[in-house]
């Protein structure tokens, strides 16, 4: 069994430290009027009664004319007071109030149930960033891990261990994120952490099924300083013995894989015996052609298992939707 899956995981950049946010745009006032442009006059109102409660207004007394004239009975007719512009100002005023009034409000609110400020997306960046130097260590040592098959079975559980805490260390600080304010109350985040999430829950079940299957063939592999033993009938039953003492895989790639190797083992087993009884060298000639035939399924099955391990790791690296979190923490940071 001499496979070579190498899945590469990807490379993790350095996350950019965020730039300074940009300046604000300076109010404009309204510019005043040409020095040679006239300025008209605005009419002043007269002092009128005021009715309380809405009631109609006296009627003014009738204007006495020129002496010796008649009197003046035209009777003016009454019109809805306009307001003084002392009320004007104090409602406006009012208004101006309440809009400030309404503004500081929302913002205490914001602050306090869901506001996101930039040291928010600062300590969101920085956790993000842990999480994706764990992940890469996680991932390379998973590499490491499938390229042992040759290995022994002492050097392979070293890299196994390795692999296992690496991953816990990536489940831990993956565990930081979702307690993060800034991907609790910031949708754009909250969408993106999503993403990461779906992919980081396939790793994290890659790596659940294939490290302790993995663990469990460690058997067959050969121990530290032990040679390879000639090739025999005895030799055969004792690999078929091991492989068939394995029990179930929960990999279903390294399951499949073991079955098939299984399966060629078993069918080479009689040319083995066969070409251990011939007596003549063209019978052993023919019963090494059918070993050699039969070992074929071997490569095959080894093949598949790379192609297959190497589709699955890929497929549940994290590595592009981690990225895709921390450029956000930035632009947020930036903006």
């Amino acid at each position: 069994m001499n496979p070579d899956p190498s899945p590469v995981p990807e490379a993790t950049p350095t996350p950019v430290d965020p730039a300074a946010p940009a300046n604000p745009v300076p109010f404009s006032p309204t510019p005043a009027p040409a020095p040679n442009e006239p300025v008209m006059a605005q009419p002043q109102a007269a002092p009128e009664s005021y009715a309380p409660f809405g009631g109609t207004p006296p009627i003014a007394p009738a204007q006495a004319g020129p002496i010796g004239s008649a009197p003046n009975n035209t009777v003016v007719a009454p019109s809805s007071p306009a307001p003084s512009k002392r009320k004007l100002v104090v409602i406006i005023s009012s208004i101006v109030g309440g809009i400030i009034l309404l503004a500081i409000v929302a913002a205490v609110v914001n602050t306090l149930f869901g506001g996101v400020s930039r040291a928010d997306y600062q300590a969101a960046n920085e956790q993000v960033s842990a999480v994706r130097e764990a992940y890469s260590e996680s991932s390379s040592a998973i590499t490491s891990t499938t390229a042992s098959y040759t290995a022994t079975e002492e050097s392979t559980q070293a890299k196994i261990d390795t692999a296992k805490t690496a991953l816990a260390a990536f489940k831990t600080e993956h565990a930081k994120l979702s307690g993060l304010k800034a991907i609790k109350n910031d949708p754009e985040m909250k969408e993106k952490f999503a993403a990461y999430e779906t992919k980081a829950k396939l790793y994290f079940a890659f790596c659940d099924d294939y490290l302790p299957s993995f663990e469990k063939m460690l058997v067959i592999l050969p121990k530290d300083g032990e040679t390879t033993a000639a090739t025999s009938s005895a030799t055969y039953k004792q690999k078929i013995a091991e492989y068939e003492g394995l029990g179930n895989l929960t990999d279903p790639d390294l399951k499949a894989y073991v079955a098939s190797i299984l399966a060629m083992l078993k069918e080479i087993l009689p040319f083995v015996s066969e070409y251990e009884s011939a007596s003549t060298s063209s019978a052993k000639l023919a019963a090494a052609n059918k070993i050699t035939a039969a070992a074929k399924a071997g490569n095959t099955a080894g093949t598949t298992l790379t192609t297959n391990l190497n589709a699955r790791f890929k497929d549940a690296s994290p590595s592009d939707a981690l990225t895709g979190l921390v450029d956000l923490t930035i632009n947020k940071i930036r903006s």
